[in-house]
């Protein structure tokens, strides 16, 4: 891990917004997600039910997420 985040997450409540910001991570959602995937503003969007397993396969494959420890 080099410090600089691979992805941001942004929790609005009923909806979350993950956001790539490397070639690693958007890597990363082009295996992981689907290529029908709701997109906002260049990022995902994400239904709280399904936030916790995308973020645990993010950390699983060794990418960082800003914002969360």
């Amino acid at each position: 891990m080099n410090g600089n985040p691979d992805f941001t997450f942004e929790s609005h409540g009923t909806i979350g917004v993950l956001q790539p910001l490397t070639k690693d991570g958007v890597l990363w959602c082009d295996e992981h997600l689907s290529e029908h995937a709701l997109m906002y503003v260049g990022g995902y969007v994400v239904e709280p039910r399904y936030a916790a397993d995308i973020l645990v396969g993010i950390r699983h494959d060794r990418l960082e997420i800003e914002g969360l420890a």
